[in-house]
């Protein structure tokens, strides 16, 4: 099923830099992510070690939805971290994030889906984060990242582009 966005939803992004959406994970999904960070327990890209986050992390259905508001295709999956919750001060994802040029996020928890722009201040949440990028990002060193580390166990070094093969596309035209 594909999820298509209404202009009014794509025109409310740009101009804000978020939308909040109905929760789009259920706490089953939330249980799936629990058993995956007990072999995991950084929570960094969990989809790498479980069938089960894989299935819910690289969702098609918030692929669909975060290209239609980023206005970005193909969309992969940069990063997720499970679980997430931001510094107290006003950060972006672009300021604490080991990759340039992302397209957005995605915020989640049983209660709401937030979508949020790169350069968008995150809101207070605690939950899922799922960062989305295309074949312009790229890996940076970030020390604010505590995890962006984890790439170089995938061979990755700064300024290498994400590839469908280690980075999975959720979103194609």
């Amino acid at each position: 099923m594909r999820y298509l966005m209404t202009p009014q939803q794509t025109r409310f992004f740009s101009e804000h830099g978020t939308i909040d959406f109905d929760p789009l994970i259920s706490d089953e999904d939330l249980h799936i992510l629990e058993e995956a960070l007990k072999t995991h327990p950084s929570g960094r890209d969990l989809f790498r070690h479980s069938e089960g986050a894989r299935k819910i992390l690289c969702s098609k259905k918030f692929g669909e939805i975060g290209a239609a508001l980023f206005n970005e295709t193909p969309l992969m999956v940069a990063y997720t971290q499970y679980p997430f919750a931001p510094v107290e001060e006003e950060v972006t994802l672009e300021f604490i994030s080991s990759f340039s040029d992302l397209a957005g996020a995605v915020l989640l928890n049983t209660e709401q889906s937030i979508f949020v722009a790169p350069t968008h201040p995150l809101p207070p949440f605690q939950g899922v984060l799922i960062a989305y990028g295309s074949t312009r990002t790229r890996y940076k060193i970030n020390t604010l990242d505590p995890k962006g580390h984890e790439l170089k166990k995938l061979g990755f070094g700064s300024g290498d582009r994400l590839k469908a093969e280690t980075h999975p596309i959720v979103a194609r035209k």
